[in-house]
């Protein structure tokens, strides 16, 4: 895999490629397929499976069905132990990776001239942190999410992560020093959010979703929020599956409303 310092460095080696990205003494693996649209679509990964090498790229193999560029990105976070499964983008105390990707590629979109506008994020589960990181410096991005964790310190993953990004610091301590890091609330901007949460996907619905749009709505937030809820007992976390997604991701780049015959309850 071979080493790039910027983006667009990487971008005119090859227009379809996987490298890494190397930023503040920080190694970031990133795919990219340009196809030459005006539109970029970017991945945030979610909890990724230790079964295969990484790193592994999700949802890299829908650019060929997606009219946009397509930007995948893997979290450095999960080279550092095997046993990790997601940690947020949120780094180590001295490094946020998230901040730090999220300054790659406004500084990328900015050298090819890409307005935010034509930005959109998808992410699930772990990838809805970063995914909001990135278009917090993004004016006019449109972040889609589903089933994600808004505050990451709910999340089982987060203890396990702990000892190995934040070591010699208590659990109580990293929440209150970088909460900036994993709580969505604290990541405000000038965005769109499409927000979906599938109810039978009890643990994150009361812990992540519910609070989140509680908070939604009882702040001046600047970012807008479409919440969409629907209930599938067979997908509960996981993914809807590659159909719907494709639906979702073809509505969304067409800035068209995002609005299915399967969602069942809509907030606004």
């Amino acid at each position: 895999m071979k080493v790039f310092y910027s983006m667009k460095e990487a971008l005119e080696y090859s227009s379809e490629h996987s490298f890494l990205l190397v930023y503040r003494h920080v190694f970031f693996p990133v795919y990219i397929n340009y196809k030459g649209k005006e539109n970029w679509l970017v991945f945030t990964p979610g909890a990724c499976s230790r079964n295969k090498p990484m790193p592994i790229f999700q949802r890299s193999s829908y650019s060929e069905h997606v009219d946009a560029n397509v930007i995948s990105l893997f979290d450095p976070g999960l080279l550092l132990n095997k046993n990790l499964t997601n940690t947020w983008f949120s780094g180590t105390p001295a490094r946020y990776f998230g901040d730090y990707i999220s300054d790659l590629l406004k500084s990328f979109f900015k050298s090819v001239d890409i307005e935010g506008e034509n930005v959109f994020l998808f992410g699930t589960s772990a990838g809805g942190l970063p995914a909001f990181k990135i278009a917090q410096k993004l004016k006019g991005a449109t972040v889609w999410c589903g089933n994600i964790q808004t505050k990451a310190y709910k999340h089982s993953a987060f203890k396990k992560m702990l000892p190995v990004l934040y070591p010699n610091k208590i659990e109580s301590e990293v929440v209150k020093e970088f909460s900036n890091r994993f709580d969505i609330s604290k990541m405000d901007g000038d965005f769109k959010v499409y927000y979906f949460q599938n109810r039978s996907d009890e643990f994150h619905y009361k812990n992540h979703y519910k609070p989140f749009m509680d908070w939604y709505f009882s702040s001046n937030a600047k970012m807008k929020v479409v919440f969409s809820e629907y209930y599938d007992v067979e997908s509960g976390h996981g993914s809807i599956g590659r159909l719907k997604e494709y639906e979702i991701i073809d509505k969304m780049l067409r800035k068209d409303f995002l609005y299915f015959n399967w969602i069942d309850c809509t907030h606004e």
